[in-house]
């Protein structure tokens, strides 16, 4: 893959993050466990945090690597695949091992923030196309 890179240090930095997030106290009502129900409880939260407006400008890219880290090490959890970051446009990616279709959560995340869409929502129909991917529990 040109010009990507995909690495321990990178889902490294994706989990330490969505422990953060996990564990922040602003959470701890909305039950954040990384079960994949728990991305529509992070949906709420966002709502209830940041309703129509979004974070400011200035904060943007932290909220989106921070919550779109949750989302990632959700996925990293159910689903065997690799995460990589186009060092190129800085996009970081999941690929799972035997489907085509991969997941941007992070892209996912700018666009709740942009035009209110359900991370619920999309996590549930790109991750139904690679359910074989599915880790055994």
């Amino acid at each position: 893959m040109s010009g990507d890179s995909g690495d321990m240090e990178l889902l490294e930095s994706i989990l330490k993050m969505a422990e953060f997030v996990a564990q922040d106290k602003g959470s701890e009502n909305y039950d954040l466990d990384y079960s994949e129900k728990s991305i529509g409880r992070l949906d709420d939260m966002i709502n209830d945090y940041f309703g129509d407006n979004g974070p400011s400008e200035k904060n943007f890219n932290a909220m989106v690597w921070a919550y779109g880290s949750y989302v990632a090490a959700v996925i990293d959890r159910n689903f065997n695949g690799n995460w990589y970051r186009n060092e190129d446009t800085g996009e970081v990616r999941f690929e799972p091992e035997t489907s085509p279709i991969g997941a941007k959560p992070f892209n996912w995340v700018a666009k709740k923030f942009d035009l209110g869409d359900s991370l619920q929502e999309k996590y549930v129909s790109i991750t139904n196309m690679f359910k074989e991917d599915r880790k055994k529990g």
